[in-house]
C-alpha cells in the first residue's frame, strides 16, 4: 500500500507540474518536422544520414525537455501551507530522487541507442534475428531492403548512354549514336551481362539527370558514358569513355582513345573489352570471339542504321517507311551489316502487321533475314525476326521455335521476349513475357504499351495509366500511348476525354482506323457534322473506301440521326459486297438482322459455314465484338423463324458471356449490352433492364442503338427503359458541353 501511495503521489506531482503536457508538446512539435524532412529529403538532395542524426537528436533531447519542464515549474511554486504531498514533491525536486529519475531516463535512451546503432553486430554475436514483417518496416527500411535485393540481382548489369558529340555537324551526332549502338550490340552478346536495351538508353539522349537516377530507372548497377570529338582537318577522332558505379557514383574505369577515323571499330572492341574486365565477367570462348567481331566497317552505315532504329521505334506508317530506307542505306554502305538486314526485315514485316502492306511483302522480309543468317547463322536478332515473320504467316509452332532460339542466343534482346508473348493464348503467360521485354527495355514505348494492354484487360486501369505516363515521358510522340489512354476513357464512357486522346493519336499517325474511332464517338454524341468530317478521312483512304466497315459506319451515322431509310441503303451494300474476310461475313449477318430480314441472316450463315465452321460455336466467345454481335443476330433470326436450335444456342451464348464476366477484369460495356439483348430474347425483360443499366454504369453510351435493334423492339416501350435512357441523355449533354468547351479552348 505504501508503494502504491507513493506512486500515486508521483503521478499527481507529474500532473500538477504539467510534465505530461511538456511531453505531448515535444512530440507534437518535432515529430511532424521529422516526417516532413523524411519525405522532402530526396527532392532536397539531403543524404540518407540526415534523418538518422535528426532522430538521434530528437531522442537524446527528450529527457532534457522533461528536466527543463520540471525545473521551470519550481519558479512558479507558490508559498503555501505544505501537506504531506508537498513534502514528497519537495523531495522529488530537491533530493536525490530527481537525479534518480534523470539517470533512469538517460539509461533507457542509452540502451535504445546502443541497440539501434549496433543491432547487426548484436544479431551476429547472439544468432538471434530480429527480422520484422514487411508491413512493420518503415518506408525508409523498405526502400533500403528493396535496393539491397536489387543490388544482388543487378550486380552484372550495364546501360550504355548515348555518347555526346562535340561537333556542330549533324552527321557527327549520328556517328556518335552509331558508336553507342555498336557498343550496345557488342556487350549484349555477353551471356552473363544484362544490358539495358537501346530504346531505354537512347531515351536519355540530351537529358541532364543524375547517374543514380538513371541507374535506378533503368535497373542497372553500372553506366557507360562518353564523348566523341572529330577533327575534320586531320580526319582523326577522340573517344572518351568512362564506366560509373551507380550506387557510389565512383568512376570504375576511364579511358581516352585517339585514332584515325577509319580505326573507329578497333576503339569499339577496346572499350567493350575494358568494360568486361572491370565488371569481372567470365566470358565463354565463343563469346570472346563474337565480342571482337564488329558488325560494320563503314562509319556512314553506322549513322544510317542509328537513324533507322530511331524511326522504327515510333511505329507509324511514315516512320517505318523511313526506317526501311535508312536500313537500306546502311546495307548499301556495308553489305555484311547483319543488324541493318534485320532492321529492314523488321520494318517491312511490321508494315504488313500494321496493315500498310499486304502479305506478299513478307517475301521481301524473308530475303533480308536470309541475307543476315547467311553472314552469321548464330545471330539472335535474325532468328527473332524470323519468328515475327512466321507469326504473320500464322505458322505459330515455327515462330515459337525461332523465337526460343533467339532468346537462347540473345537473352538481352527485348523484342524476342515481346514477340514470343504475342504467340501465347493465356493472358498470364503473355504478361510474363511482355514484362520481361519491358524489364529489358524499360524506356521502350512498344514494350510498355503491350504490358499496359494486358493490364487494361485485367481491369488494372490505374497501373496501365501509370505506364502510359512513363511511355509519354520516354517518347511523347509515340501515338499508341494516347490510343491506350483513349481506350481506357472509352470503356469508362468518358467520350469527350476519349475523343481528345484519339485526336492526339491522329496528329501523330493519321490513319483511317483512328479517324473511324473519332467518327464513332461523334456519332454517339450526336454531332453528325463533325462525324461526317472524320468519315471523309476514312473514305479518302483507298483501302477503306469500299469496305464493309465503312458501310457499317455510315449505317450507324444515319441510324443515330433517325434516317432509317438511308441507313438501310448502306446495310444493303454490306450484304451485297463480296466477302473477303471473316469480318465481312459477320457484318453481312448483322446487316441482314438490322434490316429485319431473319431469313436472309440464316441464309448468309449457311453460306459462311464453309469458311467459318470453327468459329460458329455459341459456347465460346472470341476476341472480336463483331462475331459476338453476329451470334446475337443469328439468335434473333432463330427465334423469329422458330428454329429448333434457338433455346440450346441461346443458353450456350448466355453461359459463354457469363463465364467471361465472371473472370473479372476489364469488361467491355458492349458485352453487358449484348447480355441485355440475350436476356430480352429469353423473355426476361426485368433481367434485360438490369444488364442494360449495368452497361450504362460501366460506360456504354450508344443510346441510339436500341431503337435500331429488332431484338429490343418491345423493350424500348418499357417505362423503366425510357427512364434509363433519359438519365443517359443527361450524361451525354454534360459530355457534349465539356467537349464543346475543350474545342473552344483549343481553337484560341
Amino acid at each position: 500500500m505504501q508503494t502504491s501511495s507513493r506512486l500515486s503521489v508521483y503521478v499527481d506531482a507529474l500532473k500538477k507540474r504539467k510534465i505530461l503536457r511538456v511531453v505531448t508538446l515535444y512530440i507534437v512539435v518535432f515529430w511532424p518536422i521529422i516526417q516532413i524532412i523524411d519525405i522532402a529529403s530526396p527532392a532536397l538532395g539531403l543524404p540518407d544520414s540526415t534523418i538518422r542524426y535528426l532522430l538521434i537528436a530528437w531522442v537524446l533531447g527528450f529527457p532534457f525537455a522533461l528536466l527543463l519542464g520540471w525545473a521551470s515549474n519550481l519558479k512558479t511554486k507558490k508559498a503555501s501551507t505544505r501537506n504531506s504531498t508537498d513534502e514528497i514533491e519537495n523531495r522529488l525536486t530537491n533530493s536525490n530522487d530527481l537525479m534518480l529519475v534523470a539517470a533512469l531516463m538517460l539509461l533507457i535512451v542509452g540502451l535504445f541507442f546502443v541497440q539501434w546503432q549496433y543491432q547487426p553486430e548484436i544479431e551476429r554475436l547472439t544468432g538471434i534475428q530480429t527480422d520484422r514483417p514487411e508491413t512493420q518496416l518503415s518506408k525508409r527500411e523498405r526502400n533500403a531492403r528493396s535496393v539491397s535485393n536489387a543490388e544482388v540481382d543487378l550486380e552484372k548489369s550495364i546501360a550504355v548512354l548515348p555518347f555526346v558529340s562535340f561537333s556542330t555537324q549533324k552527321s557527327d551526332e549520328f556517328f556518335a549514336d552509331g558508336l553507342t549502338e555498336e557498343l550496345l550490340n557488342v556487350l549484349a552478346k555477353i551471356a552473363d551481362l544484362r544490358v539495358a536495351a537501346r530504346t531505354s538508353s537512347f531515351a536519355y539522349k540530351g537529358v541532364s539527370r543524375k547517374i543514380q537516377d538513371i541507374g535506378r530507372e533503368l535497373g542497372v548497377a553500372t553506366i557507360l558514358e562518353g564523348s566523341v570529338r572529330r577533327n575534320d582537318v586531320e580526319n582523326t577522332i577522340r573517344v572518351t569513355a568512362q564506366l560509373i558505379d551507380v550506387k557510389s557514383g565512383i568512376h570504375l574505369w576511364t579511358e581516352t582513345y585517339d585514332r584515325d577515323f577509319e580505326d573507329i571499330f578497333k576503339i569499339q572492341d577496346e572499350i567493350a573489352n575494358s568494360v568486361t574486365q572491370s565488371l569481372e565477367i567470365k566470358l565463354l570462348g565463343q563469346d570472346k570471339n563474337r565480342l571482337a567481331t564488329s558488325q560494320s566497317k563503314n562509319p556512314e552505315s553506322l549513322i544510317a542504321y542509328s537513324m533507322g532504329q530511331a524511326d522504327l521505334a515510333k511505329r507509324t506508317h511514315t516512320s517505318m517507311l523511313d526506317a526501311r530506307r535508312f536500313f537500306q542505306r546502311a546495307i548499301d554502305g556495308d553489305e555484311n551489316y547483319t543488324h541493318a538486314y534485320v532492321g529492314y526485315a523488321d520494318a517491312n514485316t511490321l508494315l504488313v502487321s500494321y496493315g500498310y502492306l499486304d502479305m506478299s511483302a513478307l517475301s521481301v522480309s524473308q530475303k533480308y533475314i536470309d541475307a543476315a543468317l547467311l553472314i552469321d547463322d548464330g545471330f539472335g536478332h535474325a532468328w527473332a525476326s524470323q519468328g515475327l515473320l512466321y507469326f504473320e504467316k500464322h505458322r505459330i509452332e515455327d515462330a515459337k521455335q525461332a523465337l526460343e532460339k533467339a532468346m537462347n542466343i540473345s537473352p538481352n534482346y527485348a523484342n524476342a521476349a515481346l514477340w514470343y508473348g504475342n504467340l501465347l493464348a493465356e493472358q498470364g503467360e503473355k504478361l510474363k513475357y511482355f514484362k520481361r521485354a519491358y524489364e529489358l527495355d524499360p524506356r521502350s514505348p512498344v514494350a510498355g504499351y503491350n504490358v499496359a494492354q494486358i493490364l487494361i484487360d485485367q481491369g488494372r486501369a490505374a497501373e496501365a495509366m501509370d505506364i502510359f505516363g512513363r511511355i509519354v515521358d520516354a517518347d511523347p510522340f509515340y501515338p499508341n500511348a494516347y490510343e491506350l489512354a483513349a481506350r481506357i476513357y472509352e470503356h469508362r464512357g468518358r467520350l469527350s476525354d476519349a475523343i481528345n486522346q484519339y485526336k492526339r493519336v491522329y496528329e501523330l499517325n493519321p490513319s483511317p482506323e483512328v479517324a473511324a474511332k473519332l467518327a464513332e464517338r461523334y456519332i454517339d454524341l450526336g454531332n453528325f457534322e463533325t462525324a461526317d468530317y472524320w468519315i471523309s478521312k476514312v473514305t479518302a483512304d483507298k483501302n477503306s473506301a469500299q469496305s464493309s466497315e465503312i458501310s457499317l459506319l455510315l449505317a450507324s451515322r444515319y441510324a443515330a440521326a433517325g434516317a432509317e431509310s438511308k441507313a438501310k441503303v448502306h446495310l444493303q451494300k454490306i450484304i451485297n459486297n463480296p466477302k473477303q474476310s471473316d469480318q465481312d461475313w459477320y457484318r453481312a449477318i448483322q446487316a441482314a438482322y438490322l434490316t429485319d430480314n431473319p431469313d436472309l441472316a440464316l441464309k448468309i450463315w449457311q453460306q459462311s459455314n464453309a469458311h467459318l465452321e470453327k468459329l460458329w460455336d455459341f459456347s465460346e466467345l472470341d476476341s472480336t465484338a463483331q462475331s459476338t454481335g453476329a451470334k446475337v443476330a443469328l439468335l434473333h433470326a432463330m427465334k423469329v423463324t422458330k428454329h429448333p436450335d434457338f433455346k440450346v444456342q441461346l443458353h450456350k451464348l448466355s453461359s459463354a458471356i457469363g463465364k467471361v464476366i465472371a473472370k473479372g477484369g476489364n469488361i467491355d460495356p458492349e458485352l453487358r449490352f449484348i447480355r441485355a439483348e440475350v436476356a430480352e430474347m429469353n423473355g426476361d425483360t426485368r433481367l434485360a433492364l438490369i444488364h442494360l443499366q449495368r452497361a450504362v454504369d460501366e460506360g456504354w453510351r450508344q443510346h441510339w442503338r436500341p431503337a435500331f435493334e429488332p431484338a429490343l423492339s418491345k423493350l424500348i416501350l418499357n417505362q423503366g427503359f425510357i427512364a434509363m435512357m433519359s438519365g443517359l441523355e443527361n450524361r451525354m449533354n454534360l459530355m457534349r458541353e465539356e467537349l464543346r468547351l475543350d474545342e473552344a479552348f483549343a481553337a484560341q
